[in-house]
């Protein structure tokens, strides 16, 4: 019998069936005879089948067996049994698994991971190491704490909690144990009942042989299990410990959850009261302690105390307002509050001569102008109306004198600090799975034993620490936002103190600029109101001070103390009174004493009798000036009077002895010098004449005659001859000087006399000529002594004492004195010889300067001995100029001053070089903080002031190629030009320093992200390197700055530069790929896309960039706030398109980004259909204000191309079908004119605003095809505009002329549209037809002829993606690459301004990179190699790449003619300025 066939019988022999035993024994077998068959099982008959019954079910089987369904059924059947025996065997497996691993299938582990579970969200919620209440807190008040006080109530929760999850770790750890207990006591029971002690281990020999297997059988013991058990035995044993072990890893996973929660709460329940408290509005200030308000339910959390440095305000902070002079009643109107002590108390200002004379009356007397003036000045002066004053106002005073204690960043770091040391105090939880008390457990597994864990091995702590579990991402999150609460705080009280400090801190300000020594002045302009109104402002600023400065202010998060800033500011004008008070008293009394001396001393000097002319003109003298000065003496006992009664108005007491002082002394002296001047103007008159007639005749004539006398003497012969001896000359010389003296005395005498009488003033010209020929003759005596007794201690002095300066010196001076005798005095030989003595010392002065040269070092010494002067000698203590000279040195002048000059020189440029060594060794780096405000990076460093380094290390190296430069270099090379090597050294060590810097400065942020550290593995392990030994090289940098010491750094920054290279590299192919999968991150930078992969988690990251990604995608709509898919698209102004599916969030960005723009494409494509359809059925207008505006934009643009084209194919049997068909169109219009006068949401209105735009063209083309009588579709006319059709695929496809395009279905939103121009219409026809023949159009022009508009409104018209792009010379050919490969992969446009700006090198790679492009479109390929030739990327027949250009324009460059061909040009002129103005109009409803 077959086994797939029952009926497939095979015969055999009766003994075949009966075998030779009962193994070969057949079980089943059939007989057959005539009648039918028998069915034989183990031997005995079952069933009897007729042979045309069995014959029947044979054929039925065999025909049920021919079907399809029978034909593979014991296939399937073979299959389903194998598939329902696989799924059975995991089943068990699994279950076995899980009743061997899921602690809750038993019951002891049950009851213990609940208790346990009980006790760690116990703990989670009942301990926080942040809290806000004292234990002794009675009232509100006491929670307002200052920072010291709020981290010492923090120290407290920090102890708190951490005794707390102690005691939850111990209760933990006894409920464990006693699980564990409970599980061996049940397998103890089970598996094995000691009988004795022995069996533990008790007295029977061991084999010491092999430590292993003893330490195996001392855990055995230590668990109370005999070491003879069976191997099953104790493999049940191990499997029991290792259960516990992963059970012990479980706990350790619920106490961390715990501790996170823990900490994660905790600062939450500190973010929630920071915020609650910041986003209090309303505040209270307080002004006298007194006065406080009453204590409220929200008061502050933290106290900020103000206090005030009074530091230099720097001048650029300072500005000015003009203020103008005050003139109090009666001369003006100002009153007290417009007087500034800083600027209206001053000096008078001094008159210029050019003023005096101005004020001087024509032809009136000089004594009354004299008089006047003086009176004027001694009043103060007058007031100018038209003067202004430049008041210095600080407007953020505040600022800068203000400090607030603590300031943020202290606030900041302390509350940071406050949450970083609580995670340290959670870390209390014992660690269980490495605990000692686990060894027990562990110490009987085997090695191929599950130990959950690594090798077995204590941890560094026997704590949990939950920082692992915490990503980083939100801490950083944390410390943000507490910073950015306090920022929010901080700004707050900042507009507090400038609203209520500003004001008086300005006028401390100007208080301390108060010089009271102007006060004290007699110059100080208007004193007496001056004085009057100082005091009152003082008075005024005193009361202001003490009430209008608060004490304390209540600003939500913040109670700011400004107590002790009151106390600092409210004392100054007190103190200013007190000064007051202080001087001017004395002041008073200092001026009484003065005046009353003054007008004592002046009536003493006018009286008596004059007897001679001496007497009366010294009188006449002290007549002029007493007179002169009397009103100004008047003037000041006034302003003494004056002063004295404002004393008495502010009540500041006066000695009564002062005042009687002033009332009594003074006008009684006045009264009598007035009398003392009448008597003395009457006796002058008298005696006037006779005084002059003794002057003119008597003692002038006399004067005359005695310069004669003198002068006669003075010209002797004998003064010029050599034979006059050289001591006589001198004192006769000098007696005739002395009496020249006495001669000029007495000339200056008379003039005196003269002018005291009103004489004219005699000159006495032959005296000041008799003094010029003395001064000539005695200078050459008195020289000529002079330069014998220099010269003689020169030569014969000690030649180490020379002093070359002086030497040089008094050759200068005797040389000027011989030149200017020369010129006043006749030739002499006295002259003469004084003459050769200075010059030929003089020459011979250059070799004593040069051998006294500072600079001669000892080998300079020997070449002049050796080479120069061939004899030696030393230049000792008697070595003198004298012995130089007879060596004759003079005739080896040029020699020896050349040696002088090399050692010049030498230390010229030794000087140099020690100055440049000096500044090179105290060089330093500057380092500042890398981002400072990240906790990771506080003690990360970064150069900076990078140019001011670099142009130090210029400056070296241009100073040392002077010094090697140099023909005087000898001693100096090596070092220089090791110093040399050491700068360039450094150089090209900054070079790659900054370079690695700027690559690790880019790299660091982006290796910030965990997904980017998770994709680039390799590349992260790399930069972590790098990273690690950056930031322990500028850690040490930071320490020792001193740029010489970084000179081994060359070849470790050329190692970085390659390892940061290479991982960029990596970086870019990474970013390669993922712009592959969604073309459109080819239009965004790296930087950009690197944001939406470093965070593409984060949702709200991802929309910021989308406008870049898509045309009019503004946000996705999400179903709700945080899902993770979203289900529609939203424009910039706010419309609304639902997606056809729902895309899920979920996936990689660039793959769930690819499918919502497959979605809007679907979407919109499902719109059009719908709106097509929708437009036949509904009222025009309903249905313009219900559709998306792209949709009526191009439906409409559908409906009047088949409208135009029916009216076309009417006019043959109706001529007047177009201008019904243009009269139905005005009519539109003027309905959609109508429409957009009415109310309209701002969406609706553009919608409407762009339709009337594109339906002004429309009828402007049909008024045009009526004019020209068109009745045929084919015509030119009508072919040449751009017609829209629907295929039968419900596809949108555009035509002009000749050229096919299919809609692009880019998603627009309710974009404005260019108005269409003849100009337009000739541009659009270009671009498509170079589309078709896959070419790129040029539109060319002067600026403003819309090139770039026209081609970014057509891409509009086609629903296309355009992206313009600003070219420069800037421009390499990669970039350009990599926008090609974006816009071939995406099937997008690309509009290039500005295109021939770029080089023409770039130029002709852009050409090939076209051309390119162009040949895989003719050819249709799918893929193409285009940049990477390892990699072929997908293109896109829609693809477009347009160029506009300003010819002629400066900078621009010609177009390669193999880039020419490839473009197809359009000359853009000026647009109809008139036809875009009246559509716009009306368009606006205008």
């Amino acid at each position: 019998m077959g086994q797939d066939d029952p009926y497939m019988l095979t015969v055999v022999d009766y003994k075949t069936i009966k075998g030779d035993d009962k193994k070969t024994e057949i079980k089943e077998y059939y007989t057959i005879s005539r009648k039918g068959l028998c069915h034989y099982i183990n031997g005995k008959p079952t069933e009897f089948i007729p042979l045309r019954n069995w014959l029947r079910e044979r054929q039925t089987y065999h025909q049920i067996k021919s079907l399809k369904f029978f034909t593979k059924f014991r296939k399937w059947k073979t299959l389903k049994m194998w598939k329902s025996n696989v799924i059975k065997h995991k089943t068990k497996t699994i279950q076995n698994a899980l009743l061997d691993k899921y602690f809750l299938l038993n019951p002891i582990m049950r009851e213990t991971l609940l208790t346990v579970r009980k006790n760690t969200y116990d703990m989670m919620e009942t301990c926080r190491f942040i809290g806000f209440e004292t234990s002794h807190q009675l009232t509100m008040s006491d929670s307002t704490f200052t920072l010291e006080q709020f981290k010492q109530l923090q120290d407290q929760y920090r102890n708190k909690v951490s005794g707390k999850i102690r005691s939850y770790s111990q209760a933990c750890r006894k409920v464990v144990q006693s699980g564990y207990d409970k599980s061996l006591d049940i397998l103890r029971k089970q598996n094995y009942v000691p009988q004795n002690d022995e069996q533990f281990g008790g007295n029977a020999p061991r084999d010491t042989g092999t430590n292993v297997f003893r330490t195996r059988e001392i855990a055995y013991e230590t668990l109370q299990f005999p070491d003879s058990m069976t191997y099953e035995k104790r493999s049940q044993l191990r499997k029991e410990c290792s259960k516990f072990l992963r059970f012990s890893y479980l706990v350790d996973f619920l106490a961390m959850e715990s501790l996170s929660n823990i900490y994660t709460l905790s600062v939450r329940d500190l973010i929630s009261k920071l915020k609650s408290l910041e986003s209090i509005d309303d505040f209270n200030v307080t002004f006298e302690a007194n006065n406080k308000p009453p204590i409220r339910f929200d008061e502050p959390l933290f106290v900020i105390k103000l206090d005030c440095t009074f530091d230099q305000i720097p001048g650029e902070d300072m500005q000015t307002e003009d203020i103008p002079e005050f003139i109090p009643q009666p001369f003006g109107n100002s009153t007290v509050d417009d007087f500034h002590i800083l600027y209206h108390a001053h000096l008078q200002e001094e008159k210029t001569e050019e003023q005096k004379q101005a004020e001087k009356p024509q032809g009136g007397k000089k004594g009354k102008v004299e008089d006047d003036s003086e009176e004027d000045e001694t009043d103060g002066g007058t007031y100018d109306e038209n003067k202004i004053y430049k008041r210095t106002v600080i407007p953020n005073i505040s600022k800068h004198w203000i400090i607030k204690k603590p300031q943020l960043n202290t606030f900041h770091a302390d509350i940071v600090k406050c949450i970083g040391e609580g995670l340290n105090a959670i870390q209390a939880f014992e660690r269980w799975s490495r605990h000692n008390d686990m060894t027990q457990y562990v110490a009987v597994l085997e090695e191929w034993d599950d130990m959950v864990g690594e090798e077995w091995g204590h941890p560094e702590s026997n704590y949990l620490n939950p920082s692992d579990w915490l990503d980083s991402a939100p801490l950083e999150t944390f410390t943000g936002v507490v910073k950015n609460i306090l920022e929010k705080a901080f700004e707050r009280a900042d507009r507090y103190i400038e609203k209520y400090f500003n004001k008086h801190l300005l006028t401390y300000w100007e208080d301390q600029q108060i010089n009271i020594n102007i006060f004290k002045d007699e110059k100080l302009a208007h004193p007496g109101d001056t004085f009057q109104y100082t005091i009152a402002v003082l008075n005024m600023q005193k009361e202001q001070f003490q009430k209008d400065i608060p004490i304390e202010s209540m600003q939500g998060l913040f109670k700011i103390d400004s107590l002790e800033l009151k106390k600092k500011l409210e004392p100054l004008p007190a103190e200013l009174l007190k000064s007051f008070d202080a001087f001017i008293q004395p002041m008073l009394r200092n001026r009484c004493k003065e005046l009353k001396e003054w007008l004592q001393s002046s009536t003493a000097a006018l009286k008596g009798a004059t007897t001679n002319i001496d007497e009366f003109v010294k009188q006449s003298n002290s007549l002029k000036l007493i007179q002169k000065q009397l009103n100004k003496i008047k003037s000041k006992i006034s302003l003494v009077g004056h002063i004295y009664n404002i004393l008495d108005e502010y009540k500041i007491e006066v000695k009564k002895e002062d005042k009687q002082a002033y009332v009594v002394d003074i006008i009684q002296a006045q009264n009598l010098l007035e009398q003392a001047i009448h008597h003395a103007e009457e006796g002058a008159e008298s005696k006037l004449d006779r005084f002059a007639r003794d002057v003119q005749h008597i003692l002038i004539p006399q004067l005359e005659k005695q310069i004669g006398a003198l002068d006669g003497i003075i010209q002797d012969k004998k003064y010029i001859d050599a034979g006059l001896s050289l001591d006589q000359a001198i004192k006769e010389l000098g007696e005739c000087d002395e009496q020249c003296k006495k001669l000029e005395a007495d000339a200056k005498k008379y003039r005196h006399y003269e002018s005291t009488l009103g004489l004219p003033t005699s000159q006495f010209q032959s005296l000041e000529d008799l003094r010029n020929d003395l001064i000539f003759r005695y200078s050459m005596w008195k020289s000529t002594k002079e330069w014998i007794e220099l010269t003689q201690s020169w030569i014969d002095g000690k030649f180490i004492d020379i002093n070359t300066d002086e030497i040089k010196a008094k050759g200068e001076y005797y040389t000027k004195i011989v030149n200017r005798c020369s010129k006043g005095l006749p030739a002499n030989q006295v002259l003469d010889e004084l003459k050769d003595k200075v010059f030929s010392f003089k020459d011979t002065m250059p070799v004593v300067l040069a051998l006294r040269n500072k600079n001669l070092k000892d080998y300079h010494w020997v070449q002049i001995k050796q080479e120069i002067l061939k004899q030696d000698f030393e230049i000792t203590e008697t070595f003198t100029l004298r012995n130089l000279m007879d060596m004759k040195v003079g005739i080896y002048q040029e020699q020896i001053q050349e040696v002088a000059t090399q050692a010049t020189q030498e230390a010229v440029l030794d000087a140099q070089f020690n100055d440049i060594e000096q500044k090179w060794k105290a060089l330093e780096f500057t380092c500042v903080n890398y981002k400072p405000e990240n906790l990771r990076n506080k003690e990360v460093y970064v150069l900076t002031e990078i140019d001011e380094l670099q142009a130090a290390l210029d400056d070296f190296l241009a100073s040392l190629n002077n010094i090697l430069g140099s023909r005087y270099l000898k001693m100096l090379r090596k070092r220089a030009e090791k110093l040399q090597k050491d700068v360039l050294i450094a150089q090209e060590t900054l070079d790659d320093w900054l370079q690695v810097q700027k690559n690790w400065i880019y790299l660091e942020n982006i290796f910030a992200s965990q997904d980017i550290k998770t994709k680039l593995k390799e590349e992260n392990a790399l930069f972590e390197n790098v990273d690690k030994q950056f930031k322990a090289i500028m850690k040490k940098t930071n320490s020792q700055k001193q740029v010489h010491r970084a000179s081994g750094l060359l070849d470790k920054f050329r190692e970085y530069k390659e390892t940061l290279n290479r991982i960029q590299k990596a970086l870019e192919s990474y970013l390669e790929e993922k712009r592959m999968a969604f073309p459109r991150f080819y239009f965004l930078s790296n930087d950009e896309l690197l944001e939406i992969l470093a965070k593409s988690q984060d949702f709200d990251a991802i929309q910021r960039n989308l406008k870049k990604c898509f045309e009019a995608i503004y946000r996705l709509e999400q179903p709700e706030e945080g899902a993770r898919s979203v289900n529609g698209m939203i424009s910039p102004e706010g419309e609304k398109i639902p997606f056809v599916k729902g895309v899920s969030t979920k996936e990689e960005v660039e793959l769930w980004l690819m499918k919502v723009q497959d979605q809007m494409i679907e979407s919109l494509k499902k719109r059009m259909k719908q709106g097509k359809v929708e437009s036949e059925t509904q009222e025009r207008n309903h249905w313009l204000l219900n559709q998306p505006a792209q949709v009526v934009a191009t439906i409409s643009n559908l409906i009047w191309t088949y409208d135009t084209e029916q009216a076309i194919n009417s006019m043959t049997d109706d001529s007047t079908a177009l201008s019904k068909h243009y009269n139905l169109l005005y009519e539109s219009l003027n309905g959609l004119t109508a429409l957009v006068r009415g109310t309209l949401t701002p969406l609706q209105h553009k919608v409407i605003v762009a339709l009337i735009t594109q339906d002004v063209h429309a009828r402007d083309i049909v008024d045009a095809l009526t004019d020209e009588n068109v009745s045929s579709i084919s015509e030119f006319s009508w072919q040449q505009q751009l017609r829209y059709y629907m295929d039968e695929n419900d596809l949108i496809i555009v035509r002009q002329v000749n050229a096919k395009l299919n809609y692009g279905y880019e998603y627009l939103g309710a974009t404005t549209r260019l108005v269409i121009t003849n100009l337009t219409d000739r541009c659009w026809m270009t671009i498509t037809g170079a589309l078709n023949i896959k070419l790129g159009a040029a539109p060319a022009g002067p600026a403003g002829t819309g090139k770039t508009e026209s081609t970014k409104d057509l891409a509009k018209a086609l629903g296309m993606f355009c992206v313009v792009f600003n070219c420069s010379d800037q421009i390499e050919y990669k970039m350009m690459g990599r926008l090609f490969s974006g816009l071939v992969q995406q099937g997008a446009w690309a509009c290039l301004d500005e295109f021939n700006r770029i080089d023409i090198e770039v130029l002709s790679v852009i050409a090939q990179q076209l051309l390119t492009v162009r040949q895989a479109l003719i050819r249709r390929d799918q893929q193409f190699i285009f940049v990477n030739p390892d990699k072929p990327i997908n293109l896109k027949e829609e693809v477009g790449v347009f160029i506009t250009m300003n010819p002629g324009y400066a900078g621009r460059t010609e177009l390669p003619d193999n880039l020419k061909v490839l473009f197809r040009p359009v000359s853009m002129m000026i647009p109809d300025y008139k036809l875009i103005a009246e559509i716009m109009l009306q368009a606006e409803r205008v």
